[in-house]
């Protein structure tokens, strides 16, 4: 149990591993968890949003209890198994499944509970004053009761929530190729399960306006500020064929290669409101962190020159050439989605994202090869363009959400450093250090997206971690 101001957890497990044959071992286990919704750190003076009534109801006085009225999710069973089986000295197949829940709720279900204070003062522009009386910010008011809610965005949970969790498997094939190298072929999967969401349950049709807005109705006082309702359902795939090759340190070399080839899908990561707030199915597509390639080789080595090595190693000579050591990482990955976005104000469709439609655009001729006996012949086909628009009026485009792909990035890093020895336990460290050493630029996805705009899909930003090429030197005295 894990105890702490806002939420609870109470937890269990049991594991065992078998050792069925020589060649085969078993892993299985089972584990249960309990997550309490969340609390407001203190119950007075907290409210939350009740839609049938239209009303701030405050909680432990007969209208919500002090977790939103939100009920414990009790069915949190997470089964584990996992094998490995030796084939031969060099090759081991491995393998398994489980089930991880985590604490969603304690993430998104506070956002339901609204402060008790009350109150509103202008400010002055052009200065840091307040209109009213003496330029002082009155109290808040105190709510003591149900009262109705103001036309103001509002977060409800509904009572039933579900425990958001992970189902996890992978599949590898490991071989010792010798040389003090190791080479691990696998398939990984996720699949998420009752994930959270935000959708605004107040959000209108295309075409339809102001007055499309659900609850823009008398018996709501015309609400036209959103409502979102925060809760779990969705799902995401995680699919990925990856491949490790390792050497371990051995003759001045250690290296490590990583490749991963995979594809995500979701319908929104993190809790940002849906684009489609209406046909939510129309919100799946790609992970915004989605990347389809991506690799990763770093290395360490020892130059085989100087001091304490099988090359000029003697006098003075060798004291200056070495020994030397190069370390660096490569990294390379391909671009991740964004989506094309219009005009909202011809959609008519308030509280929801208008993206762009995509048209016809004529015809491209190519030229192929057809591979014959004489050799290749050549041949040509047309293939169909497509471009972006703004949508018809009433229409909030066909473009599915993160169709397009921004750039992606190279970047190398490396330090170069030695030691020094003047006494038996004495030595000076030498390192140098350089972040991004081709000094390339990384942009991040276009900043403006919409195809209205004269500057759409530029960006005006760098990819975060992503600067421009840094040098440091350092020196460090260890005796």
């Amino acid at each position: 149990m894990s105890p702490s101001n806002y939420t609870t957890q109470y937890s269990g497990y049991i594991a065992d591993t078998l050792q069925v044959t020589r060649h085969l071992t078993l892993d299985i286990g089972l584990r249960y968890d309990l997550f309490s919704p969340m609390r407001p750190r203190t119950a007075a003076g907290n409210f939350i949003y009740d839609l049938p009534s239209n009303m701030l109801l405050p909680i432990k006085q007969g209208f919500v209890n002090d977790r939103g009225n939100v009920r414990y999710d009790t069915d949190n069973w997470a089964p584990r198994f996992g094998f490995a089986y030796r084939m031969g000295e060099k090759t081991v197949i491995r393998g398994g499944y489980g089930i991880s829940y985590w604490n969603g709720i304690a993430q998104f279900n506070g956002s339901q509970f609204i402060n008790a204070n009350t109150g509103l003062e202008a400010g002055v522009g052009g200065s840091y004053g307040v209109t009213g009386t003496f330029n002082r910010v009155p109290i808040p008011a105190l709510l003591t009761g149900a009262t109705t809610a103001a036309n103001a965005a509002y977060y409800i949970t509904p009572r039933n929530i579900q425990t958001p969790y992970v189902q996890s498997f992978n599949f590898m094939v490991q071989r010792d190729l010798g040389w003090a190298t190791v080479l691990d072929v696998s398939y990984v999967g996720a699949l998420g399960r009752q994930l959270p969401y935000t959708q605004n349950i107040n959000a209108a049709t295309a075409g339809s306006g102001t007055a499309g807005i659900p609850f823009n109705v008398s018996s709501f006082d015309g609400r036209t500020a959103p409502i979102y309702l925060r809760s779990t359902g969705t799902t995401s795939n995680y699919n990925a064929f990856q491949t490790n090759l390792t050497k371990r340190f051995s003759k001045n070399l250690a290296l490590t290669f990583a490749y991963t080839y995979s594809k995500s899908l979701d319908y929104g990561s993190g809790l940002t409101p849906f684009q489609d707030n209406i046909n939510t199915r129309n919100n799946y597509g790609p992970s915004d962190f989605d990347r389809t390639q991506m690799l990763t080789i770093s290395h360490v080595w020892q130059l085989p020159f100087g001091t304490g090595t099988n090359h000029l190693n003697s006098g003075w000579v060798g004291r200056v050439l070495g020994p030397w050591q190069i370390d660096g990482i490569f990294r390379y990955a391909s671009g991740s989605p964004w989506t094309p976005t219009a005009d909202p104000a011809l959609c008519a469709c308030p509280g929801n994202t208008v993206r762009a439609d995509v048209v016809p655009a004529g015809t491209s001729t190519v030229v192929g090869f057809y591979p014959t006996y004489f050799g290749f012949f050549p041949f040509s086909y047309n293939i169909q363009n497509y471009a972006l628009a703004q949508p018809q009026a009433g229409f909030k485009g066909n473009a599915g959400r993160n169709i397009l792909r921004g750039q992606g990035f190279t970047n190398y890093d490396v330090s170069l450093f030695r030691n020094f020895v003047f006494l038996e336990n004495t030595r000076l460290e030498f390192r140098a250090e350089a972040y991004n050493l081709a000094n390339s630029a990384f942009f991040a996805n276009p900043s403006v997206t919409n195809v209205n705009a004269g500057n759409f899909g530029q960006s005006t930003r760098l990819f975060p971690g992503m600067g421009p090429r840094t040098l440091q030197f350092a020196l460090r005295l260890v005796y």
